[in-house]
């Protein structure tokens, strides 16, 4: 049974249920979002079927099958389809046909990639390398005190950065993040003791998102902080010592 559309909500086709694709639906799914899944593989097919009254067993480069599906109805579609390249494509190619607000698709390879460019495919993503840029930057935080990252724009990233003795015991006021290191910061994580359920200490952190500037920091707060990435690496820098404000 296709989709109906009565009060309008978001509505998505995820096709292809690898790891991926799986992993992608059952997100949506778990948000409350409606949900076709696609696969020519009736074993993966058959494990979404109590998340979703949706699922389909089908070709989807079979325009019609994706049609009984009503997959032309939704208003996202995700291409997840993994090593048969020709069949993301055709896949993808019948989206654009049906003229989907939305689609988004998986490139396995640098030259799938181009060819979902020159389809005017806006939004394409590449797992394996996204993961790998990630891992890279959270490797990146064990050397010095920037412990997360995550890049927003071009050269822009957010990033949780740990106090250290550099600047412990200076309010926001004092340092003055952005005139000194063309950064702001948006919020402080205060390290506390905490018992668990069990009654076991362990350490946990009070999220403070309206810090007050004339509080001073305490080693180990962890800031939250918004900038440029080469500004946020000289405050790294002078965090571990090698540059002086």
């Amino acid at each position: 049974m296709a989709l109906e559309v009565l009060e309008h909500r978001t509505q998505f086709a995820i096709i292809g249920l690898g790891l991926f694709g799986n992993h992608v639906a059952k997100n949506l799914i778990d948000q409350g979002a409606e949900v076709i899944v696609i696969d020519k593989n009736p074993d993966l097919v058959d494990k979404m079927k109590e998340l979703t009254m949706h699922s389909y067993v089908l070709d989807s480069s079979d325009e019609n099958a994706l049609r009984e599906a009503g997959v032309h109805q939704v208003d996202c579609a995700v291409v997840c389809i993994g090593i048969d390249l020709v069949s993301s494509i055709l896949t993808t190619l019948l989206l654009k046909q049906f003229k989907i607000p939305r689609i988004v698709a998986r490139a396995n390879t640098k030259e799938h990639f181009k060819i979902l460019q020159l389809m005017g495919v806006t939004d394409i993503i590449e797992p394996e390398i996204e993961t790998a840029n990630k891992l890279a930057k959270r490797l990146f935080g064990l050397h010095g005190f920037l412990l997360n990252m995550e890049q927003m724009w071009k050269d822009h990233a957010i990033v949780e950065i740990k106090v250290t003795s550099a600047i412990a015991n200076k309010s926001l006021l004092d340092l003055e993040f952005r005139k000194n290191y063309r950064v702001n910061v948006v919020a402080i994580k205060h390290q506390v003791e905490r018992l668990d359920d069990n009654f076991r200490n362990i350490i946990d952190f009070d999220f403070d998102e309206v810090p007050d500037p004339n509080e001073p920091l305490r080693e180990d707060d962890i800031l939250i902080i918004i900038g440029k990435i080469d500004s946020i690496n000289d405050l790294n820098n002078v965090l571990m010592g090698k540059n002086k404000k």
